[in-house]
């Protein structure tokens, strides 16, 4: 681990000027360093003066959503491909002025930034100086370089391309299908995430993934997939075995940081959940409204509907940017089970898919808010038992916004408005 790749006469070119890439820039040019910036999204002029410089750069920092794979890679990746420029990330470039930094990685298909939230918050209600970063919270480059502890959740995209990582923990919560339009495959995906685990010195992983679990036999810490036993009724943001699971991995690493038990249950219950997963938005009558719209993946859904199955008659909506993933193998059970899921409300791009997909258990309904209102029209027809309007959409927001934030504040609204 060296700081002397990077030299203030180098050129550095920042692609993607989002919110990573934006601040790595700033983080470089208080540096003193030369960066250059293209996006895609820029002015036409932009774009032109930018071209002279992107020519002769010396360092590409690529940021996360842009493609890297032979297939699929970006323009100016290509060029520095064949140029043999090196490619950094943004987590590279924090990394390079923090070598001795206390790093806690989170990564997964499914609960990476609830369990980073959840770690953050128990360390610091237990005096620890804590901060979280990276896909959640704070940008790399706006993060104090002062604390003793960090906790980032990165991405696979990220995880692909970074050079200098040097974890303290890594937690690999589960390996689904997803991203594969950037991976290319699935043993692509995969790959990326044990690479977070060959650069760590403690791997806390999944007893359920058995492969991992074979391939990984020491400095590692297998957590139960039963979780840990959560005081009932205590924990309202950690209902259901997925979240049982991201709690378990929360504890294994406060536990190695030297928290107690009492302490971390005590933390447990006072923790509140992130927006977009699994949230309670309304309750009317016996019919729970539920926002969801992280759950752009078969997996995801699956988790959501794995936590009303037994209890609750499911009216779910579906739709979105399907990711090509075949979700019959995540939900099948649910599906078949008797009075479990009453209809799938379908919109967006993907209804032709998975109306084929579900067949006579859907309805294509068009948009959200025409999916909403049936939704409801059904459930208040059931007048025994409890009923949940589950917006766990499947897949993407891409379609119709700009991501699932903005998706899952538009259902929030149109439940207030019923």
């Amino acid at each position: 681990m060296t700081s002397l790749l990077l030299d203030k006469s180098q050129r550095i070119l920042i692609l993607g000027y989002g919110v990573s890439g934006t601040s790595t820039a700033n983080f470089l040019k208080n540096k003193g360093f030369e960066v250059f910036i293209h996006d895609d999204s820029m002015s036409d002029f932009f774009r032109q003066r930018s071209h002279s410089v992107e020519k002769d750069f010396d360092i590409l920092v690529k940021s996360p959503g842009i493609p890297f794979m032979p297939n699929n890679a970006h323009f100016w990746v290509k060029k520095a491909m064949e140029k043999k420029i090196p490619i950094l990330s943004n987590y590279d470039i924090w990394s390079l002025f923090n070598p001795k930094a206390r790093v806690v990685c989170i990564t997964g298909t499914n609960g990476k930034s609830t369990t980073t939230a959840l770690i953050t918050h128990i360390l610091q209600k237990s005096g620890k100086d804590a901060v979280m970063g990276g896909n959640i919270g704070i940008p790399y480059g706006d993060i104090s370089q002062k604390h003793d502890i960090y906790i980032f959740e990165m991405s696979s995209y990220e995880l692909a391309i970074s050079k200098y990582m040097n974890f303290e923990v890594c937690c690999l919560l589960n390996i689904a299908p997803d991203h594969l339009e950037n991976h290319g495959s699935f043993e692509n995906y995969v790959e990326a995430k044990y690479r977070a685990l060959d650069y760590s010195k403690i791997k806390v992983i999944n007893s359920t993934d058995k492969i991992t679990v074979d391939k990984y036999d020491s400095g590692t810490i297998v957590v139960s997939q039963n979780g840990i036993e959560l005081p009932d009724n205590n924990c309202p943001s950690l209902k259901g075995r997925h979240n049982k699971e991201n709690a378990a991995f929360a504890y294994e690493v406060c536990r190695y940081f030297g928290i107690f038990h009492h302490e971390i249950i005590r933390h447990m219950e006072s923790f509140e959940a992130l927006p977009h997963r699994m949230n309670v938005v309304r309750v009317i009558g016996n019919t729970i409204f539920v926002n969801d719209s992280k759950a752009t993946n078969p997996d995801s859904a699956a988790r959501a509907l794995d936590s009303y199955y037994e209890s609750h008659k499911i009216f779910w909506l579906v739709g979105g940017r399907s990711k090509g993933i075949d979700p019959l193998p995540y939900i099948d059970k649910y599906i078949t089970m008797a009075n479990n899921i009453y209809k799938i409300y379908l919109f967006g791009e993907s209804m032709a898919e998975f109306e084929e997909k579900f067949g006579n258990k859907t309805i294509k309904c068009g948009s959200i808010e025409n999916a909403l209102k049936s939704a409801y029209n059904d459930a208040i027809s059931f007048e025994k038992g409890q009923n949940v309007v589950l917006f766990s959409p499947m897949c993407t927001s891409f379609d119709q916004f700009k991501n699932f934030s903005e998706r899952g504040e538009f259902f929030t609204r149109l439940v207030q408005e019923l």
